[in-house]
């Protein structure tokens, strides 16, 4: 098919012959991702031969500016009395009207009912400007995580899944240098282009972030030094009981020896008890 013209208001007049009162029908009868099929019903005989073409209209749904117009030969929707409408955008609604084009004077007759059709979704692309800030509270260390949606949406977005990659360098309470990585999954509530997720001290955190339709996942956004950041050092989150033992003892005076167990540094270095 060739490209989308501009919209057309050159239409017949209805008079009593049989092409003025024609009124086409027509049904969806396909999608997918960029493409619409409709069914038009055959015409009556005595109007048949009086169609040179079919002139479709197209609507967006959400967005009613966005009007475009096609002619279809007649000899091409009579193939198989259906229309296939590519290059569509996908997870988008329209609105089609048709009418039957006059072979000799070129006029548009009455126009059908108008059809909702809408295409399926597809994966989006990747989230854009992601970014995350580590806030240190002493109590309640949080990472705060922003994004803007995809440039290409693809439909509409269920939510958002975010992977948060922690990674840490400490010796544990044995005095054994340990580096540990782990990740974990954060889905939004809806659509929302924002998260905060509660964080551990002395950790490299790193975000990435992936638009879901009902197509699925779509790509996962890039690392970038605006994605990652560290959580400053904060106090143990847990300090052993320690032990006490009689040191040495002279008449009433005695002297007890404290005996404080190792603590995990996994918070960060501890620089004396």
């Amino acid at each position: 098919m060739g490209p989308w013209s501009e919209v057309s208001d050159a239409f017949a007049t209805p008079t009593s012959d049989p092409f003025g009162k024609y009124k086409p029908v027509m049904t969806l009868s396909g999608a997918s991702k960029v493409s619409v099929t409709l069914k038009i019903d055959p015409p009556p005989k005595d109007v048949m031969e009086f169609i040179g073409a079919y002139r479709l209209n197209m609507i967006s749904v959400d967005d009613k500016t966005r009007v475009m117009e096609k002619n279809i030969r007649i000899d091409e929707v009579s193939l198989k009395w259906s229309v296939t409408l590519n290059e569509l955008m996908p997870g988008t609604a329209y609105e089609f009207v048709a009418r039957a084009v006059h072979g000799f004077s070129g006029l548009a007759g009455n126009a059908s009912k108008g059809v909702i059709g809408a295409t399926l979704d597809a994966p989006p692309s990747q989230p854009q400007n992601v970014a995350v800030e580590c806030f240190a509270d002493p109590e309640f260390p949080v990472l705060r995580v922003r994004w803007d949606p995809p440039k290409e949406v693809g439909g509409k977005i269920v939510k958002y899944k975010m992977k948060v990659v922690m990674s840490a360098i400490y010796d544990d309470e044995e005095g054994y240098n340990q580096h540990t990585v782990d990740d974990l999954e954060v889905q939004t509530m809806g659509n929302e282009t924002r998260q905060t997720v509660l964080g551990t001290p002395n950790t490299n955190y790193s975000i990435t972030v992936t638009a879901l339709t009902q197509a699925g996942p779509g790509e996962w956004s890039h690392r970038s030094k605006e994605s990652q950041c560290f959580m400053q050092p904060g106090l143990p989150s847990f300090i052993p009981a320690s032990k006490w033992r009689p040191f040495s003892e002279s008449g009433e005076r005695r002297i007890f020896m404290l005996m404080p167990r190792r603590v995990s540094q996994r918070n960060g270095p501890i620089c004396c008890y």
